[in-house]
């Protein structure tokens, strides 16, 4: 299971993006919409697991 997968900040995972919600500290607004990329979810050591 990928890392974006298990975060609790994600809201959907796109193709691409991974919408994510406020509190992410790796987040950008794209058109209205939090997201960040799959590639900074791999890496990012700020992941909290889903509980």
């Amino acid at each position: 299971m990928k890392n974006y997968e298990k975060c609790r900040y994600v809201k959907t995972i796109g193709q691409i993006a991974v919408y994510v919600e406020p509190n992410c500290p790796h987040s950008h607004l794209l058109k209205g919409q939090l997201v960040t990329s799959k590639q900074t979810c791999e890496k990012c050591k700020n992941c909290k697991k889903r509980e």
